[in-house]
């Protein structure tokens, strides 16, 4: 395994276009919101890899709720309980698309 310095991460690679980041517990039958995150990642290290968070998000009202109602849904169909997280990449024209849901 590579380690990567905080130093050595690339400054000029860190995408445009913001990431959302819904995290839930499933307790098997319930969903229930931890908290949403704004993030700018880095395209170039992964796309886990987070440069920069914003908490909580600010969401406009339309899109909380979309978010909250679309992540909870994905959650919900897991087959095991644990903590979860849905990204979403947002943009103006396809706000709240989603994109992973990670254990």
């Amino acid at each position: 395994m590579v380690v990567i310095e905080a130093t050595q991460i690339p400054k000029n690679v860190v995408s445009s276009i913001p990431t959302l980041e819904f995290n839930g517990l499933f307790d098997g039958q319930v969903v229930y919101q931890l908290e949403v995150i704004g993030g700018l990642k880095d395209q170039g290290v992964g796309k886990y890899q987070t440069l920069a968070k914003r908490y909580p998000a600010h969401l406009e009202s339309d899109l909380a709720t979309k978010v909250t109602a679309t992540s909870e849904r994905a959650i919900s169909q897991q087959d095991t309980p644990g903590l979860y997280q849905v990204l979403y990449q947002v943009d103006g024209d396809a706000e709240g698309v989603r994109e992973d849901v990670s254990p």
